[in-house]
């Protein structure tokens, strides 16, 4: 599932592997009973970035949002499952980046990563320099 699409600059030397790697698949993310709530575009160690389309037929504003690790209850390969109700996670007020986040660097209001290098059907995975970081289980 894990495959990297090109050479990265930077590799852990404590674990010998990119630090920013690719997924050449979407993971689809679903709320607590499993309905679609968006694609994760980023993995980070402390939160997943989704993108979401809304409206009717997802031609409404696209949503980004920005999903602390611990509210991923289960992962099932390329669908990974919230502990919350998407109504409960519109409420959560996931819309901006993590401040106290290392990993929020590229997630800022006027430049968002996303907008600014699309990557449809690919997860962006960036992990700790230290060790090996796994997807919450």
């Amino acid at each position: 599932m894990f495959e990297s699409q090109a050479p990265q600059p930077f590799t852990s030397p404590f674990t010998g592997r990119p630090i920013i790697e690719w997924i050449d698949s979407e993971i689809a993310l679903h709320d607590a009973e499993g309905s679609s709530v968006g694609n994760v575009v980023e993995i980070n160690p402390d939160f997943v970035v989704t993108y979401a389309n809304t409206g009717f037929l997802g031609l409404g504003e696209p949503r980004v949002y920005f999903v602390p690790r611990d509210f991923i209850g289960r992962i099932d390969e390329d669908n990974w499952y919230l502990t919350i109700s998407d109504e409960q996670m519109e409420s959560m007020g996931w819309r901006s980046a993590p401040g106290a986040s290392p990993w929020s660097d590229e997630w800022e209001a006027d430049r968002m990563a996303y907008d600014l290098h699309p990557w449809r059907g690919q997860t962006r995975v960036r992990r700790y320099a230290e060790a090996e970081v796994s997807p919450a289980t």
